[in-house]
C-alpha cells in the first residue's frame, strides 16, 4: 500500500540509500520514491493522501463518505443495500483507481459488480476475482458465496494451566467489530478468576477452566 504513495520531488531526497551487495562492489546510491513502510509516520502519510482525495472530491458526496468512512488500513469494505444503488459502490472505486491505488483481491455477492470491474482491469496481470470465496479482513471471515461472517477461534491450552498461558489465549479472540460481545463475557470471566488466584492453579481450576474454554469455539 505504501508503494502506491508518491512522496513530492523536493521530498525525495531525503529518502536516498547507499547500498552494495558484497564489501568488493562498488557502492550504488538510490533514492526511494514512495513512502518509506515500516516507521510511524508511513500510516500517517498514507491516510492523509486518501483523505486528500476525498476531499478533492466534493462533487459527489457518496464518493467522499466511502472514501472516508468504509477504507480500513489497505482494505475498502463497502456495500449498498439495493442492487440499484451499486453503481455508487462501483464509482466511487473507480474514483479511488484513477487517483494512483490498484485494488486487489475483489470479493462480492453480485456477481455482475465484479464483471464490471474486470472490464477495467482486463490488462492488469495481477487482477484476482474472487479467487476464493472467503475473504479475511479486520479478524473475521466472509463468504461471498453463501454471505455468511464466520469467526475462527483456535485455543492452544494444555494443563497444568498457568497465569500467563491463560491471559495470553484469552487476548488471541480478536473481534474489533464486537459480533460476539456476548461471548467475550465468558473469557472474561475466566480471566478475572485466574488473577485473583493468589497460589498455583490447581487441578481442579484446570478441568472447570477447561471446560469453559472448550465452549468458546462451539459457541460460536
Amino acid at each position: 500500500m505504501y508503494r502506491q504513495v508518491l512522496i513530492a520531488p523536493e521530498d525525495q531526497n531525503f529518502q536516498r540509500i547507499v547500498w552494495r551487495y558484497n564489501s568488493s562492489d562498488e557502492i550504488c546510491e538510490y533514492k526511494l520514491n514512495t513512502v518509506t513502510y515500516g516507521l510511524s509516520s508511513a500510516s500517517f502519510l498514507t491516510t492523509r493522501c486518501l483523505k486528500q482525495i476525498a476531499i478533492n472530491c466534493t462533487d459527489d458526496l457518496a464518493i467522499t463518505k466511502i472514501l472516508e468512512d468504509h477504507v480500513y488500513m489497505d482494505d475498502v469494505i463497502s456495500g449498498c443495500s439495493t442492487v440499484i444503488a451499486h453503481p455508487f459502490v462501483r464509482d466511487s472505486l473507480l474514483f479511488y483507481m484513477l487517483n494512483g491505488s490498484d485494488l486487489r483481491k475483489w470479493k462480492s455477492n453480485y456477481h455482475n459488480f465484479l464483471d464490471e470491474f474486470k472490464e477495467h482491469c482486463a490488462q492488469d496481470t495481477n487482477f484476482e476475482i474472487a479467487a476464493d470465496e472467503t475473504a479475511k479482513v479486520l479478524g473475521i471471515f466472509w463468504n461471498s458465496a453463501s454471505d455468511t461472517i464466520n469467526f475462527k477461534v483456535m485455543l492452544n491450552l494444555s494443563p497444568p494451566f498457568t497465569k500467563r498461558q491463560i491471559s495470553s489465549e484469552s487476548a488471541h479472540i480478536f473481534d474489533p467489530l464486537g459480533f460476539f460481545v456476548s461471548l467475550h463475557r465468558m473469557d472474561k470471566d475466566i480471566f478475572s478468576e485466574v488473577m485473583a488466584c493468589k497460589r498455583r492453579l490447581g487441578l481442579s481450576y484446570s478441568f472447570t477452566s477447561r471446560k469453559l474454554l472448550d465452549k468458546i469455539p462451539g459457541s460460536i
